[in-house]
């Protein structure tokens, strides 16, 4: 056994006795433990609508980054180094950003205007 700076105080064993008893304080149903009051219908409506609005953010975002793929959006708006073939154009970095970020700007500001 080399020597430790330290004294180790809990052996595998041990741990694995003290980890298990806290689990089964943690989880135990006894009268004890006081739980919050129990989730509500409205509650749980309230949790999906949101979650739903995120998962929509986020498809929204992408369908709006795989417009910058369109062939026709990229002979109109891209840089191209010929103009009749789409394979040749580009967006650079900063206008791509811009592209992307301004399209989710008018969705958030179409979502305030159709709020009740």
């Amino acid at each position: 056994m080399p020597n430790l700076p330290f004294r180790l105080r809990y052996n595998a064993s041990t741990l694995y006795v003290k980890f298990f008893t806290f689990l089964r304080l943690v989880f135990a149903n006894n009268s004890t433990i006081r739980h919050g009051a129990p989730i509500g219908k409205v509650a749980i409506m309230l949790a999906l609508v949101a979650s739903i609005g995120g998962f929509i953010f986020g498809y929204d975002t992408g369908q709006i980054s795989d417009i910058l793929l369109m062939n026709d959006f990229k002979l109109r708006f891209a840089m191209c180094s010929n103009a009749a073939d789409a394979s040749t154009c580009e967006f650079s970095t900063v206008r791509a950003g811009l592209i992307v970020s301004l399209l989710s700007i008018g969705t958030l500001a179409g979502a305030l205007i159709g709020a009740p």
